[in-house]
C-alpha cells in the first residue's frame, strides 16, 4: 500500500499516523503530519516494515513524552524526512513492552530543533539491534543523538552534528556500537560521551570541533579509539550551519578523512562516495 501526497493535520487528534497491529510494507511519503496532541507517528502493535520518505513531520506533542516518530516495533525505514519542532524526541526507537525494535534505518534526514518540551534527543536508539543512523543533519537544542537501554550493534555513520549540550552519548547498557566518519560541531558540555558500562564501542574516523570540556570523553574500559580530529584546530567548515547548511568548504579537514564504509557509497544528496582518495567525513561528499 502507498500513501502518497496527503497533509495530516491532527489539530484536535491525539495523534497523527498510528500502524495498527500486523500491518506491514506500507510506504507513506511526500506529505505532512502535525499538530498532533501527542506523536507524530507512531509505528507499534507488531507492525514492521513502513517507509516514511520525504515527510515533514513538526510541531506534535505536548510533553517530553510525545516524540516526531516513536518506532517500538523493527524493520522500518524513515528518509529524507524534515523532521523539527516537536515537543519530544525526534525519532525515539523504543519499546518497554518486551519488544526489541530492530535493523530500523534513520537515513538522510534532516532532525533539528526537538525538545520543544525542554525535554528530549534529536535521534534515540534504545533497546534493539542493528538500528542505523546514516547521513542526517542534526542541529540540537539538547543532545543530538543518543544510545542506550541495551541498544546493540547500532550503527551510526557519517553524520553531521551541530550545537546542543552533547553531540553523541553512548549510554551504560549498550553494546557493539560502532561511531564511524561522524562531524560534531559546537557541542556546549561534550562532543561524544562513553559511559562507563558500555561495552566494545568502535569511535573511529570522526571530527569533533569546539565542544565543551572535552571533545571525546571515554569512561569505558573496552572502547577503541582510532584516527578521530578533535579539538579547536579541526574547524569543519561548514557553509552556514545555523541554517542546516553542512556542506564542506574547500580545505575542510574532513575532506578525504573518513573511513570507506560500503552501507555507506551516497551522500546526503545522493552523490556518490568517495569523490577524492577516501571518503569525506559528515554527512557530505565535496565534489
Amino acid at each position: 500500500i502507498i500513501i502518497d501526497g496527503f497533509i495530516i493535520d491532527a489539530k484536535g487528534g491525539n495523534g497523527g499516523i498510528g500502524t495498527g497491529v500486523a500491518s506491514h510494507h506500507i510506504r507513506i511519503l511526500n506529505g505532512e503530519v502535525m499538530n498532533a496532541l501527542q506523536s507524530g507517528i507512531d509505528a507499534h502493535k507488531d507492525s514492521s516494515a513502513f517507509e516514511f520518505i520525504n515527510l515533514r513531520i513538526h510541531h506534535n506533542g505536548r510533553s517530553g513524552y510525545h516524540h516526531g516518530l516513536y518506532l517500538s516495533t523493527s524493520n522500518h525505514l524513515v528518509q529524507d524526512c524534515d523532521i523539527f519542532q516537536n515537543s519530544g524526541w525526534g525519532v525515539h526507537i523504543y519499546s518497554g513492552s518486551g519488544n526489541r525494535p530492530s535493523n530500523n534505518r534513520i537515513v538522510n534526514n534532516k532532525v533539528h530543533d526537538n525538545a520543544t518540551s525542554g525535554k528530549g534527543i534529536e535521534i534515540g536508539i534504545y533497546n534493539g539491534t542493528g538500528n542505523s543512523v546514516i547521513n542526517n543533519l542534526v542541529r540540537s537544542t539538547q543532545t543530538g543523538i543518543h544510545i542506550d537501554y541495551g541498544a546493540s550493534q547500532t550503527k551510526v555513520y557519517n553524520n553531521s552534528i551541530y550545537k546542543g549540550n552533547y553531540g553523541i552519548l553512548v549510554g551504560a547498557d549498550s553494546s557493539d556500537t560502532n561511531i564511524f566518519n561522524n562531524i560534531i560541531s559546537s557541542a556546549v558540555t561534550f562532543g561524544l560521551y562513553v559511559y562507563q558500562n558500555s561495552k566494545n564501542s568502535q569511535i573511529k574516523n570522526n571530527l569533533i570541533y569546539k565542544s565543551g570540556a572535552n571533545n571525546i570523553l571515554d569512561k569505558a574500559t573496552t572502547t577503541t579509539l582510532s584516527k578521530n580530529l578533535e579539538g579547536n584546530i579541526y574547524n569543519p567548515q561548514f557553509q552556514n550551519p545555523d541554517n542546516l547548511d553542512f556542506h564542506l568548504q574547500s580545505g575542510s579537514p574532513a575532506i578525504d578523512a573518513g573511513l570507506g564504509i560500503s552501507e555507506v557509497s551516497k551522500d546526503f544528496e545522493y552523490n556518490s562516495r568517495p569523490k577524492g582518495s577516501s571518503h569525506d567525513i559528515g554527512a557530505y561528499e565535496r565534489s
